[in-house]
This record gives C-alpha cells, structure tokens and sequence, in this order.
C-alpha cells in the first residue's frame, strides 16, 4: 500500500512538474514603476525588433530558437565566444555580437526572471544554474581575455572565459554592413 502511495505521488509531482516547466516565464516586475523597455519604443517585424531610442535591429529569439507566434520555440543554442562570432558570420553582413551597451539597452531594470520585456523578446528563460548569461563583444577592460554578458534572469553584469557557452541574441548594425556592387 505504501508503496503505490508513493509511486502515486512520485507521478503526480512528476506531472506538475512538467506543467511548472512548460509555462511560459513569468517575470516579476514592479507593478507601480513604468517599464525601463516599453513596448511602444520597438517596432516588430516578425523575427526581428527595431529599437527606435538605440537605432538597433535585434534578433527576438534567442540563436537556436524560432518565432511561432509571439512564442520562442525550441531550445537555445549556448555557444562560446568563437561560436558566437561564426554564427553573426554565417547569419550574413551586418549581424554582429552586442555590445555589453547594447546589451543592457534591453534589460528592463525594473523586472527580474527574466528582466526583459518578454512581449518584444520572447523565450528568455533559464539557461544554466538559475541564470540566462547572453554573450557581448565586449572585453573587460581589466582582465581582457575575459568578456561582459547580462544575466536576462536578473540583468547583472558579469565577465567570462570566451570558452564559457551562453546565450547568444545578434544585432543588425547598417553602418557595419558593406555595399556590395
């Protein structure tokens, strides 16, 4: 008797598990404080978002993810730094890594898990140990064999080893893109 009782139960959290897993994040934001990214200051484009105050194009999904809906699906693509680099290559002229600047542009500081505006970019969730690290181009300036990221769960600032995987969201950048005749 015991025995199917715990095995009853073991399936029932299993399940509520799933559920909990399945359901989108919900971020925690300040429900008095304006958001630090609001909506209308991005202009959607299906698989991309244009930032009127920075003048960016950003990816919405995460590399490795695809836009079903207003949905990320899929799973992210952790890569390292060299990784990184070849996919903005591969993606074609003009995509590039963010700027650590750039990356913080996006973090609605008044949210956490995740702290970004999941309307403009969706499928930010848990990527490693609590924390969802985006890559940046930028070195830091102390130890430069090491580069800045932002933890979108909760928008600090740290800096890794190029050979850390983590997520990766390009930008278009015009003025980097080559006229080709």
């Amino acid at each position: 008797m015991f025995y199917k009782k715990t095995t009853l139960f073991n399936f029932l959290l299993f399940l509520l598990t799933l559920l909990i897993l399945n359901d989108p994040v919900k971020a925690d934001c300040l429900p008095e404080a304006p958001s630090a990214t609001p909506t209308r200051r991005f202009v959607i484009n299906k698989n991309h978002v244009y930032d009127k105050k920075t003048k960016l194009t950003w990816e919405r999904c995460p590399a490795g993810m695809q836009l079903e809906g207003q949905k990320c699906r899929g799973t992210a693509t952790l890569m390292t730094h060299q990784m990184a680099e070849k996919y903005a290559k591969e993606k074609g002229d003009g995509w590039r890594l963010p700027t650590i600047q750039e990356l913080l542009s996006i973090v609605d500081t008044h949210c956490k898990n995740p702290a970004i505006n999941q309307a403009i970019f969706p499928g930010v969730s848990e990527l490693f140990e609590g924390q969802a690290k985006f890559r940046s181009s930028t070195p830091f300036k102390e130890l430069p064999h090491l580069f800045h990221n932002v933890d979108f769960m909760d928008g600090s600032v740290d800096a890794n080893s190029p050979s850390i995987a983590m997520g990766v969201r390009l930008i278009f950048d015009k003025s980097a893109s080559s006229t080709k005749k």
